[in-house]
C-alpha cells in the first residue's frame, strides 16, 4: 500500500485524469481506495473518480463493482448491457431484493438460468413467489446430484428445496418422497463427516434436520436434528448455544405434545447446566422436567390411554418436585396417583403417602432460563440456499466478493471496502484466465484475507488447490487470521502438503488459531500427527484455550506423551494466563504421577502462583 495520505494520493490522481493519463490515473485511485479508513462521504467521492477512468479504458466490471458500492442504479443501469451475464443477473437481483420487485427476480432468474446457476435461478424464483419454477430448476439440480452419490450433502440440500417447493404447492406425495430422500442423504452426510472429523459439517446437516422437521411438521426429524447438534455445541464448548438449543427444542416438543421427550431434554439440560456450573439454570430445567411428565399424565388421561401410563409419568414428576423441595406439590401429586384405575395394593400406598404431605410447603425454587442477554441466537440459518449457492459459484472470488459488496445491511462501509478491492483483484485474474501470473494470485489472496469472513474460505480453498507452492502456503498464512473450524480442513491437507514450506508455514497458521471450539479440530490433528514439529504447534494452540476441555486434555499431555511435547506444554502454560488450568490442575495434581507433577509445579513456579 502506497504510505502517501489519502488527500495527496486523490489529487494526483484528479491531476493524471486531468491530464489524460489514464493509467496512470487508475493506478493512484486504486491505491487510494486501499486507505479504507477514510471518511465515507471522501471515500465515495475518490470512487466517482475511479469510475470515470474505469468507463473511459472500457473497464465496465470494475465500474460497475464501484457503483454496487456506491448503491447508484442509475450508473448501474448505464453499465449493465456491457458487462457478462452474471453480473447482470446479479444487478437486477440487487434490484429486485430492495424494491421486492418480483418482475425484477424474474428477469435475473432467467439470466442466471441461461448462465448455468440453477440454485441461484432457484432463489430468485423462490422470491417472487414462482413456485413452480423454482420446483423445475430444484429437481434438475437434484436429480443429477442424487444419482451421482458423492455430493451427499448438496443433494440433500437441493433434494430438501425440492421439498419445499412442494408443500408450497400442496404436493403432499412429491413432498413426502422428497423428504425421505432428502433425510436419508443428510444422515448418510453427517455420518461420513464425522467420521472425517469435520463436525461443523455434521452440524449443517442437522440444522437442515431441524428445518426438514419444523417445514414438514414431523417431531422426529427435528428431534434427531436438535440432539445431535446440541452435542456438537456442547463438546465445542459453545455452552450459551447449546442451553439455548435445549430450550428450543423443549418447547417445541411441549407445543408438539411430546411431553416425554420434552422431560426428557429438561432432564439433560439439568445435567448439562450442573456440569456448567449453572444453578439457575439447572433449577430452572428440573422444574421443566417435572411440568413435562405432569403434562405427560395429563395427555394420557385424555387420550384414554392405560392407568400405568400416568402412573409412570406422576412417579416421574414425584421425583423431580421431591429433589425440588416442593413437597406441597409432591403430596398433591400422590393424592391423583391414589385416584388411579390401578392395583388396588398400589392405590392404597399412594392414598396412605398423602397425609403425610398435608403440612408441607413448596421451596421456593431459584431457578432461571438463560438471560436474554447470553442468548445468541440459536436460530440457524438457510443453509439449504447459502450452502448451495457457495456451491454453485465454485470458489469464485469475485462472486464471494459481490455478495458482501451489494450486502449494505450486514456489513460495515470498511468490510465492504476491503470486498471492492478484493473484487477487482479478482476480475483481474478472471480476466487473465490460464494465464494467470503468480504475483495476482498472490494480490488475490492478500486481498481476501483483508476480510477474514466466513463466506471467503471457499476462494481460499479453491487457491490452496494451485500447482504453485508459493500460493499454497500464502493461503495457508492467510487461514491464520480465520477463526473458524473449517479453517481446520485446509490446514489438515497442508501438513500433508509436497512443499516443507507449506508444511511449516500451516504450523504457524495452527498455532494462531486459538478460539475456544477449535479444541476438537485441534485435538484431531495432534492424533493424527506423527512430526512433533505439528505436535508442538498444537500444544502452543490450546495453552492459551481457556476451557476446562482444553485444561484436562493438556494435563493428560504431561502424564502421558513425549517430553517434547510436555517440555512444549510448560513452555506455553507458563506464558499464558488462563485460570482453567490452574484451577484443574490443583484439584487433579494428587493422581498424576511424579514426573506429571513436577511438571504442574514447574508451571505454577515459573507463573508465580500459588499450588
Amino acid at each position: 500500500m502506497n504510505e502517501a495520505p489519502f488527500n495527496v494520493l486523490l489529487d494526483h490522481a484528479n491531476r493524471a485524469q486531468t491530464q489524460g493519463q489514464t493509467k496512470k490515473a487508475a493506478s493512484l485511485f486504486y491505491q487510494a481506495a486501499q486507505k479504507t479508513t477514510t471518511r465515507e462521504k471522501d471515500y465515495v467521492e475518490m470512487l466517482a473518480g475511479f469510475r470515470r477512468v474505469a468507463v473511459h479504458e472500457k473497464r465496465w466490471r470494475t465500474a460497475l463493482a464501484i457503483d454496487w458500492y456506491r448503491d447508484d442504479k442509475r450508473g448501474q443501469s448505464d453499465l449493465i448491457k456491457s458487462v457478462p451475464l452474471v453480473d447482470q443477473a446479479r444487478t437486477l437481483q440487487a434490484w429486485a431484493d430492495s424494491s421486492g420487485d418480483p418482475q425484477g427476480h424474474q428477469r435475473a432468474a432467467a439470466l442466471y438460468t441461461e448462465c448455468g446457476l440453477l440454485a441461484h435461478a432457484a432463489v430468485c424464483h423462490e422470491r417472487s413467489a414462482n413456485h413452480r419454477e423454482a420446483l423445475n430448476l430444484w429437481n434438475r439440480l437434484a436429480h443429477p446430484l442424487t444419482k451421482g452419490g458423492t455430493e451427499l450433502y448438496v443433494a440433500g440440500l437441493a433434494t430438501f428445496n425440492v421439498a419445499r417447493s412442494c408443500i408450497e404447492l400442496k404436493d403432499e406425495r412429491g413432498a413426502h418422497d422428497a423428504v425421505v430422500n432428502a433425510v436419508h442423504a443428510l444422515e448418510e452426510a453427517a455420518d461420513r463427516y464425522e467420521q472425517l472429523g469435520l463436525r461443523e459439517k455434521a452440524f449443517d446437516c442437522y440444522q437442515v434436520l431441524i428445518a426438514i422437521g419444523q417445514k414438514t411438521g414431523t417431531f422426529e426429524h427435528t428431534l434427531e436434528g436438535y440432539v445431535n447438534a446440541i452435542r456438537i455445541l456442547s463438546q465445542d464448548q459453545l455452552r450459551h448455544y447449546a442451553i439455548e438449543s435445549y430450550e428450543n427444542c423443549i418447547v417445541i416438543a411441549a407445543k408438539r405434545g411430546e411431553h416425554s421427550a420434552a422431560a426428557t431434554l429438561a432432564q439433560q439440560l439439568a445435567k448439562y447446566a450442573t456440569k456448567q456450573n449453572m444453578p439457575l439454570i439447572a433449577a430452572h430445567a428440573y422444574q421443566l422436567k417435572a411440568e413435562m411428565w405432569e403434562g405427560a399424565a395429563k395427555a394420557h388421561e385424555k387420550r384414554g390411554a392405560p392407568a400405568e401410563l400416568m402412573e409412570n409419568a406422576l412417579l416421574a414428576a414425584v421425583a423431580t418436585r421431591a429433589r425440588l423441595g416442593q413437597f406441597a406439590r409432591v403430596g398433591a401429586l400422590y393424592s391423583a396417583l391414589g385416584k388411579l384405575d390401578l392395583e388396588g395394593a398400589r392405590v392404597s400406598h399412594y392414598n396412605r403417602v398423602v397425609p403425610r404431605y398435608n403440612h408441607q410447603q413448596d421451596l421456593a425454587v431459584k431457578g432461571a432460563p438463560l438471560p436474554d442477554h447470553l442468548r445468541l441466537g440459536a436460530e440457524f440459518p438457510d443453509v439449504w440456499h447459502v450452502d448451495l449457492l457457495e456451491w454453485e459459484q465454485a470458489g469464485s472470488a469475485s462472486a464471494a466478493c459481490a455478495d458482501v459488496i451489494l450486502d449494505r445491511s450486514s456489513w460495515s462501509e470498511i468490510t465492504r471496502r476491503r470486498a471492492l478491492l478484493a473484487r477487482l483483484t479478482a476480475q483481474d485474474v478472471d480476466a487473465a484466465g490460464e494465464a494467470v501470473d503468480s504475483d495476482a494470485l498472490l494480490r488475490l489472496t492478500q486481498a481476501l484475507g483483508e476480510l477474514e469472513l466466513y463466506c471467503i474460505l471457499s476462494p481460499l480453498e479453491r487457491l490452496f488447490q494451485h500447482r504453485n507452492a508459493e500460493i499454497r502456503s500464502a493461503v495457508v498464512e492467510t487461514l491464520s487470521r480465520f477463526l473458524y473450524k473449517r479453517s481446520f480442513i485446509t490446514l489438515r491437507r497442508a501438513l500433508d502438503d509436497a512443499s516443507t514450506s507449506v508444511q511449516e508455514r500451516a504450523c504457524h497458521s495452527i498455532e494462531s488459531l486459538r478460539f475456544p471450539h477449535a479444541f476438537d479440530p485441534l485435538a484431531r490433528i495432534y492424533r493424527e500427527a506423527s512430526d512433533a514439529k505439528v505436535r508442538v504447534a498444537v500444544v502452543q494452540a490450546l495453552a492459551r484455550i481457556d476451557t476446562s476441555e482444553a485444561a484436562h486434555w493438556l494435563l493428560g499431555v504431561l502424564e502421558h506423551d513425549g517430553q517434547a511435547e510436555r517440555s512444549a506444554v510448560v513452555e506455553a502454560l507458563v506464558r499464558a494466563r488462563g485460570h482453567q488450568f490452574a484451577q484443574i490442575a490443583r484439584g487433579e495434581i494428587h493422581n498424576l504421577s511424579p514426573h506429571g507433577q513436577e511438571a504442574v509445579r514447574t508451571i505454577f513456579t515459573n507463573r508465580g502462583e500459588r499450588l
